[in-house]
Parts: C-alpha cells; structure tokens; sequence
C-alpha cells in the first residue's frame, strides 16, 4: 500500500484513505470536512458523486443510507493536516478546489501503468 500510494504523488493520502477506511470512490470524493470526526476517528459517510452522462451529481451512498466510518489511528495525522486551513463546507480531496473526478485525477491510469510492467 505505501509503494502505491507514493506513486500517486499529491493523491498519495487519498490512496491510502480509500484503502484504510474503505469508503468508495464517490464517497471519498464527496466528502466535506464538516463529515470528518478527527476526535473521534469517524467519518460520517452520507453523500456520494456519481458521474451521471458525464455530469457529475452529488446523492446518496451506494447502500443509501448513512453510515459512520473508523478512521485509524495510524491514519489520523495526515487527514488532519491536509484539512488544517480549509474550512467546513470544503471538500476534502479536491484539486483547484472542485470535485475529484476520475478521469481527471490521472489515478485511472494506475491499472494502466501496473498492466504495461510498472513496478508494484
């Protein structure tokens, strides 16, 4: 997982928050820092972006129910600093301050990479 998420450079805590926490691309994607419990080590999963003919919409998780996440230990130094200077109603992974979408993020070309003899 470290190897990994090093290769994605400035998407590196995103990585390892998805792998850690196992929430789902639209969940990560959409998630405010108003939804992150650092004290708590929670995340309160209850929106998701889902890209609808390449418009991307914001609506409930996949279950369609909220749901509280843990957050692990290990993991809660990185979240907090990356969230230190943005405020409530942020999104906390996004790039130019927008939404995180896959086909521009360039992490959709990890499988790519790893199929042509990537080292991982």
């Amino acid at each position: 997982m470290a190897r990994l998420a090093e290769a994605c450079g400035r998407y590196g805590l995103l990585v390892r928050f998805l792998a850690y926490t196992g929430l789902r691309w639209g969940e990560a994607s959409a998630l405010r820092v108003s939804r992150l419990d650092l004290l708590r080590r929670r995340v309160m999963v209850a929106v998701a972006f889902a890209e609808v003919g390449g418009e991307l919409v914001e609506g409930t998780p996949k279950n369609h129910q909220r749901r509280s996440v843990p957050i692990p230990r290990f993991l809660l130094d990185e979240p907090a600093a990356h969230v230190a200077d943005k405020r409530r109603d942020e999104l906390v992974f996004s790039p130019n301050g927008g939404p995180l979408r896959t086909r521009t993020s360039g992490l959709g070309s990890l499988g790519r990479r790893r199929r042509s003899g990537w080292p991982g």
